[in-house]
């Protein structure tokens, strides 16, 4: 008998879990593979690959995230061209570097720390879309940056630089 409603126990949770789905639009999973699949097709687009949409837009908590994304997606094309020419690099941290900031232009410079706040924004939301917010996020904040800066320097083309935790800068 206890075999018996041990099995179907299982039977009914399986038949919850095949009502749920994940879509290219919605995600049924857990925290951190929402945050991986948000951040490979966050990347991907960036980066003009036909990827499935984002999950994560719009208002998430206190943030909304359409509005950083919308300005990261617009200033990417001169991002992209100080990447190719080796003047800013890719952080383990999901930011983007100037390689010789003593050497940096003022308009150089300005796109990174836009950049660099658009992103901060950005992930910020992410806690919370991921259901990370309030106090929560500033545990979260860390692991979604990472997954961020992962998925950058994973998906970075050849000739860009990327910087790890101890400041080593490589050429992809």
């Amino acid at each position: 008998m206890r075999l018996r409603s041990w099995f179907c126990c299982w039977l009914w949770f399986l038949f919850l879990l095949s009502a749920c789905e994940s879509s290219p639009t919605h995600l049924f999973t857990y925290a951190a593979a929402a945050t991986e699949i948000q951040a490979d097709r966050l990347v991907g687009q960036m980066l003009g690959k036909d990827v499935w949409p984002l999950p994560y837009r719009g208002r998430y908590g206190s943030v909304d995230i359409s509005e950083p994304l919308a300005r990261m997606q617009a200033r990417f094309p001169l991002l992209k061209s100080s990447l190719e020419g080796g003047e800013v690099g890719l952080a383990a941290s999901g930011e983007v570097v100037l390689r010789e900031p003593d050497r940096a232009s003022a308009d150089l410079s300005q796109l990174v720390r836009d950049e660099n706040r658009d992103r901060a924004i950005f992930y910020e939301g992410m806690c919370s879309a991921v259901g990370h917010d309030g106090g929560d996020s500033t545990g979260w904040l860390p692991y979604v940056r990472v997954t961020f800066g992962t998925a950058w320097q994973k998906q970075a083309q050849d000739g860009w630089w990327t910087v790890d935790g101890q400041g080593v800068w490589v050429k992809k």
